[in-house]
């Protein structure tokens, strides 16, 4: 057993901070100073982020501080699905974002604390006692009539196929096992790696903080009895997320009768992915795993993202026509293990009551493939990132939408946007809810704990289950109408007088330095 270092110094650090090394501890550490670092913020950007896309540099700068914006966009606004730190907007884009520096990283902060990195077991106990429960993930029961299921399914052995966790009515069934909410450490990884954390430390502590985190659906329960066909929802995921950061709001669809695919886009958006394949005369599955895609130095980024937008499109089209395949029986099992029988879905799916759903990137996605695939009826985009779409698309975005925006990120220009494309469809339209940040669609939303603004950073002023409530029932609401359910669905003037405070039709004339 390792022993508690004694302290080297009670003398307080100077005041300008030296960067925290990235050579490991010695064996018999001394304990680091317990005095605060003082907080020395870097200069202020006057520069609008979105004006004109910089290049974003893929040197690892571990010892330097981690990059923090003002109005809650925060690295884990990054991770749950938006925009890179340096994301580019469209030619008269003005979006005031100012930078500041965290005051200090993940690894000072654990280091300074005297944790073991090379231990993480002992690193976690001793993090648990110093700080009190740092983080904790719970996220709330549902709201609809059904109990809900989830599984992965996965479809051909390359980069081409498909890949996604569906989440569907299920039969009761207690006792099943709940999936972990990270179903693989390479996703930590790749989080944490896509942020310019590099460290043992910051990967050791991000698995104690989020790794054991489980997700309460009823992992492969058999699908709800019934004759009765489900609608579709295909949902997609933000930038730098993937497949189970948005299982909050998938559960609660599900729960009230839609089968919810989740894909995971492997166009280098997710902050890791991957697909198996086979060598030729050997039967054994191989993982290869996709990296997170960085903007390359001198490479304009709307090039990448519009292409990547295109890919994330045909992806989503693609989930349909897997599921199409298995609702007509030709697909009976996905490529990765599962006890789940897709032979469940056969004849249980409407394919003439579909819709795309996806939030910032994702909701740009959803947006997009209204154009590529005449299967999708409609269009829900939270939030949507709007750079990445060509102005070329706009008019022929025809169908209804319904963009369900949080205060504090968009951008002027965003809006303008999202307005010329509601002229094209009297159906579509815009509603703001406020005290909201742009991680609140995701289940970052529901993280807990003494540290959770320095992981997450502001959850905005709104409780993030009224928030769910005001998204889940305007979603419901609007699906209702547009894929003509018979089915009663919440209605958002049946939300409490308290409740519907929160909600603007189109946009909120507050001086907010983000719209």
């Amino acid at each position: 057993m390792v022993s508690v270092p004694e302290p080297e110094s009670t003398t307080p650090l100077p005041s300008v901070p030296e960067p925290v090394s990235t050579t490991p501890l010695p064996s018999v550490p001394g304990p680091v100073s317990t005095t605060p670092l003082p907080s020395v913020p870097g200069p202020v950007s006057t520069t609008p982020l979105l004006s004109v896309p910089e290049p974003v540099s893929t040197t690892p700068l571990p010892s330097q501080p981690v990059t923090r914006h003002h109005d809650g966009i925060t690295p884990y606004h990054v991770i749950a699905g938006s925009l890179p730190v340096s994301h580019g907007e469209d030619e008269g884009g003005n979006s005031p974002l100012k930078e500041y520096h965290h005051k200090e990283t993940l690894e000072t902060m654990v280091l300074k604390r005297g944790l073991d990195a090379e231990r993480p077991s002992s690193a976690w106990n001793r993090f648990t006692i110093i700080m009190g429960a740092p983080l904790s993930l719970t996220l709330p029961p549902v709201s609809g009539p059904h109990s809900v299921g989830a599984t992965d399914v996965m479809v051909k052995l390359d980069k081409e196929g498909s890949f996604f966790r569906l989440f569907y009515p299920c039969s009761p069934s207690p006792g099943l096992q709940r999936p972990l909410w990270a179903p693989r450490k390479e996703y930590l990884v790749g989080l944490l790696n896509s942020l310019g954390f590099k460290s043992k430390v910051a990967h050791y502590v991000s698995s104690a903080l989020f790794g054991y985190s489980r997700i309460p659906v009823a992992w492969n329960a058999p699908f709800v009895a019934g004759n009765d066909r489900k609608p579709l929802i295909i949902f997609s995921h933000g930038h730098r997320a993937f497949r189970t950061v948005y299982s909050t709001l998938c559960r609660e669809l599900a729960s009230y009768g839609y089968l919810v695919a989740a894909v995971e886009h492997r166009d280098g958006s997710a902050c890791a992915t991957y697909h198996l394949y086979s060598k030729p005369g050997n039967e054994n599955l191989n993982e290869v795993w996709v990296p997170f895609r960085k903007v390359e130095p001198g490479m304009k980024e709307f090039y990448l993202r519009n292409y990547q937008l295109h890919q994330r499109t045909t992806e989503c089209a693609r989930a349909v026509r897997v599921l199409e395949d298995i609702d007509a029986g030709k697909l009976e099992a996905s490529i990765m293990k599962s006890e789940f029988h897709l032979q469940a879905l056969k004849g249980r799916i409407d394919f003439c009551r579909v819709a795309v759903m996806g939030h910032s990137f994702g909701g740009a996605s959803a947006l997009l493939s209204l154009v590529k695939d005449n299967v999708f009826r409609c269009a829900i985009a939270l939030d949507a990132w709007m750079f990445p779409l060509e102005d070329t698309s706009y008019p022929k975005i025809q169908k209804p939408t319904l963009f369900i925006n949080n205060e504090h990120f968009q951008t002027s220009s965003s809006i303008q946007k999202m307005r010329t494309l509601s002229l094209g469809c009297k159906e579509s339209k815009i509603l703001t809810i406020l005290g909201s940040v742009h991680h609140s669609p995701t289940d970052f939303a529901f993280f807990t704990g003494y540290m959770v603004n320095a992981f997450i950073g502001s959850h905005g002023t709104i409780d993030p289950q009224i928030c769910l409530d005001v998204t889940v029932t305007s979603a419901l609401d609007f699906l209702h109408k547009h894929l003509d359910l018979p089915a009663y669905s919440p209605k958002l003037e049946k939300l409490s007088e308290e409740i519907r405070t929160y909600v603007v039709a189109d946009v909120p004339q507050l001086h907010s330095s983000k719209l």
